[in-house]
């Protein structure tokens, strides 16, 4: 039996970056050029951060590490980030999800675990789904198979992280 073939990006983890390019491509129509340029400062800026870049690229970003890049000038000359929350039931944050990607002109950056320790974007969120940008290619996330963390999530497939989710709008 042959081993499978490991593909461009499989072996890195910056989905936090990736992420926060697809959220600055949702919300502005950018030209391919234009989004390695982004990509590329957003590099040269983890480089120079007292993180090393290889540790990034091998353990990818933690949320505080993952803000710190919402601050740089290039990122804050596309996308301003309004807000984030701390709901207490799925439910609730469920009806967040909704009501703010309903909204014109507005992404969302979403942090989930479980089979996925990830950052992703939201595309768009109804009553059983959430609808996905993403950089590992998943498509959606079922709410039947989601937990808010630390409140019944030992069994869910999906754990969302109302903590490590954030809002943006169009600059």
């Amino acid at each position: 039996m042959k081993n499978a073939v490991s593909l461009q990006g499989s072996l890195d983890n910056l989905c936090g970056i990736y992420s926060i390019i697809n959220i600055i491509k949702k919300l502005h129509n950018l030209k391919e050029k234009h989004v390695e340029e982004i990509f590329s400062k957003i590099i040269v800026e983890l480089d120079d951060n007292e993180k090393r870049l290889s540790t990034i690229i091998t353990q990818g970003l933690n949320s505080k590490e993952l803000k710190s890049i919402f601050g740089l000038k290039i990122v804050e000359e596309k996308i301003e980030r309004i807000s984030s929350t701390r709901s207490e039931t799925l439910d609730i944050f469920w009806d967040t999800l909704i009501e703010q990607s309903e909204k014109e002109n507005r992404a969302i950056l979403l942090g989930i675990s479980g089979k996925h320790d990830h950052w992703t974007v939201v595309d768009k969120v109804t009553e059983k789904r959430i609808t996905l940008l993403d950089s590992d290619n998943i498509q959606y996330i079922n709410k039947s198979n989601c937990a808010i963390k630390g409140h019944n999530d030992n069994q869910a497939l999906h754990i969302l992280h109302p903590a490590q989710t954030y809002f943006f709008c169009k600059k």
